[in-house]
């Protein structure tokens, strides 16, 4: 079966990790930026093609599999300095919001926790 639009790929999806990456960038001491990414994480998506102000995202991450490429600096990240890795395992995110920026550009936003 070939996609004969857009709208029919309207549906909901979950996200193939082995070809995804959770990255982030984060200010070190407002001087220089450090990039990382979360290992371990299920995600999950539902697109709306006809409108997509109404797709919706969830991503649940593993805090303890934060990789920012340097083991000392992700030893210190998992503890109770910054993400308490112990007492708070997962991250979780869930969309609020889509808006459009572009003629085909959208901007997702949500809450983090």
């Amino acid at each position: 079966m070939t996609t004969a639009t857009t709208t029919d790929l309207t549906g909901d999806y979950a996200l193939d990790v082995t070809h995804t990456r959770l990255g982030f960038t984060a200010r070190h001491a407002m001087v220089t930026k450090v990039r990382g990414s979360f290992e371990d994480f299920e995600a999950k998506a539902h697109l709306d093609f006809e409108d997509p102000t109404k797709s919706t995202a969830e991503v649940t991450f593993q805090i303890a599999s934060i990789n920012t490429g340097q083991k000392q600096r992700d030893e210190h990240l998992r503890t109770n300095d910054f993400f308490d890795a112990t007492t708070y395992p997962t991250g979780h995110f869930v969309s609020t919001g889509v808006t459009k920026t572009g003629e085909d550009e959208y901007a997702m936003t949500g809450d983090l926790t």
